[in-house]
């Protein structure tokens, strides 16, 4: 049974290609425009941070250290293994943090522990995590691996991200 409403279909006879297209259609009225969206909150602007002890030649401040980037890691297996056969290259400004990023992805570094951190840095091969602040020249990094939930390999990069 067919429905009385359906339209027959086209069927169109001949090679394809053959026949002139027919003129473009008209253009319809424009839609009506959609109403105006809420407007977000805007959150009060931060209190500007402290500044940097003035540097030695009186410009004050410090620079960021072009060293210790690109770097490969070592495979780890366990929690407070070596992540980075190199050490700190530079002394960090006094009192400065030192970051890491793995892969490009920061990674959050202890303070003084092992317990709740991705990574930390150490003077004495791993036994005592270096404070932030206090990190040396010579320091190396050690990895958490159940905190970060994966293990390093040689493939992975690691950056260390701080002022001299």
């Amino acid at each position: 049974m067919t429905n009385p409403n359906c339209k027959p279909p086209i069927v169109l006879r001949g090679p394809p290609g053959v026949g002139t297209q027919g003129p473009p259609g008209k253009q319809g009225p424009p839609g009506k425009s959609g109403a105006a969206g809420a407007r977000g909150c805007s959150g009060k602007d931060g209190a500007p941070g402290d500044r940097g002890p003035r540097g030695a030649n009186g410009t004050g401040g410090s620079t960021q250290s072009i060293t210790n980037k690109g770097m490969p890691a070592v495979v780890t297996t366990a929690d407070s293994d070596l992540a980075c056969a190199i050490a700190v290259q530079q002394q960090p400004a006094a009192g400065s943090w030192v970051g890491v990023a793995v892969n490009g992805i920061v990674c959050e570094v202890g303070n003084a522990t092992k317990i709740g951190c991705e990574c930390f840095f150490s003077g004495n091969g791993g036994v005592t995590p270096r404070p932030q602040g206090s990190v040396q020249l010579g320091d190396l990094l050690y990895w958490v691996g159940t905190t970060a939930f994966y293990q390093l390999d040689t493939v992975d990069e690691i950056d260390f991200i701080y002022e001299v």
